[in-house]
């Protein structure tokens, strides 16, 4: 339900979305082209001009294996509005990821982690979940646990209004 309202909100309320309040994705990983997890290449620039949820995860994480589950719920709600979920795997063990995939049906494309996309998007924390616009806006990011404030938020605000950068939580330090 956390990041369920989140997408519900952000696909339906895209056009009104002020562009000027949110920060744009770092140029730099739009040239980038990473390798998956089963070796093959993806260039960043081929995800441009769509909803993206970047799923930062590990298999040794367990915040992030429960919440597997839920992201398939919603790779299977909101695929066809658009939205597109990236996995970008910290691993250290493959063979348990893969299988956390394939168990969870999670079969979206994942990409192997590497340390100049960690700091492209400031990751500290997993799992992390940022989602970009098709305007390479990041109009969400957050840490499991801010989705109920951010929800609270938007709800007091109302859910037509404005979704304003400061309304967004700020990840802990």
């Amino acid at each position: 339900m956390r990041l369920a309202f989140i997408l519900a909100f952000c696909l339906a309320s895209a056009p009104a979305m002020p562009s000027e309040s949110f920060p744009k994705v770092d140029p730099v990983f739009w040239k980038l082209k990473l390798k998956t997890i089963t070796d093959d290449s993806v260039p960043m620039a081929s995800l441009q001009g769509r909803y993206l949820l970047l799923n930062f995860w590990g298999e040794w994480c367990a915040k992030c294996q429960e919440e597997l589950p839920f992201l398939v719920r919603q790779e299977m709600k909101y695929s066809g509005s658009g939205l597109r979920i990236i996995g970008f795997l910290k691993t250290a063990n493959m063979a348990k990821a893969k299988k956390l995939l394939k168990e969870n049906g999670a079969d979206w494309t994942q990409l192997q982690l590497d340390d100049q996309v960690e700091r492209i998007f400031g990751i500290r924390k997993f799992p992390t979940n940022l989602l970009i616009s098709p305007q390479g806006e990041i109009v969400m990011e957050g840490f499991s646990n801010h989705y109920q404030d951010f929800k609270k938020r938007l709800e007091a605000s109302g859910s037509g209004s404005e979704v304003k950068k400061s309304e967004i939580p700020a990840p802990p330090k």
